[in-house]
């Protein structure tokens, strides 16, 4: 008998510092063991956790306070995984306020951990670690004269729950194009990016983990071709 291992996917023990989003259902947020030790947070016992006006990056930062300190108001508790005397990993469990916020909502809701994990950078000057909220599809309409006028952004056709179409531009104006009243699909999801390069770049990421996942273009891309926006 053939056998094929079954590769492990656990982000704990990956070389580079990764913040994930745990879709246990309790709001927790899973701290790597390359972030721990890169952070020097061995003996953190809370961190603090803050996210910016336009909800597009998320910020880290980790407390050392002693047993007897006064605990920041806006702490949250850190427990850290330990393998013999060394602490590891890390995970927190954040308020549910933090799983109000839309996009952070839907990046909960991903099966895929890859869509739940995010690779943050340190900023010395904030000293605290920020994570880029990759933008989700995370407004969701059921036909194209929801969309307002004039926004552009990503988006994607799904129909049920296969994703039939993924594009940028203007999104309504895409949507009125002739040929896509004939589509079948029953929702069309999308984000607000006003970045023209940040569109394409995230446009190319989301067809290429389509293509990872599924061996093949969401059906509409492949009739339309790959280039057509």
């Amino acid at each position: 008998m053939n056998w094929v291992a079954v590769k492990r996917t656990s982000d704990v023990n990956s070389k580079r510092p990764l913040v994930t989003f745990r879709s246990s259902g309790r709001g927790e947020i899973g701290l790597n063991a390359s972030l721990i030790s890169e952070a020097k947070a061995q003996d953190a016992l809370y961190v603090e956790i803050y996210l910016s006006a336009d909800h597009s990056k998320l910020a880290i930062s980790f407390v050392r306070t002693r047993p007897g300190g006064s605990v920041p108001e806006h702490a949250y508790r850190l427990t850290l995984d330990s393998r013999g005397e060394k602490k590891t990993s890390g995970r927190v469990v954040t308020a549910p306020s933090l799983k109000k916020n839309p996009q952070i909502k839907k990046i909960y809701s991903f099966e895929e951990a890859e869509l739940r994990r995010f690779e943050p950078i340190y900023d010395p000057g904030e000293k605290r670690w920020i994570v880029y909220l990759r933008p989700n599809f995370e407004i969701v309409v059921f036909d194209r004269f929801s969309i307002p006028k004039g926004v552009h952004g990503i988006y994607r056709y799904v129909s049920v729950d296969q994703v039939v179409y993924i594009g940028r531009g203007n999104i309504r104006d895409r949507a009125d194009i002739d040929s896509r009243k004939y589509w079948d699909y029953s929702t069309i999801e999308y984000s607000i990016v006003k970045d023209e390069q940040e569109r394409i770049d995230l446009e190319g990421f989301y067809i290429e983990y389509h293509l990872r996942l599924f061996g093949k273009l969401p059906l509409y891309n492949r009739v339309s071709g790959f280039t057509q926006k």
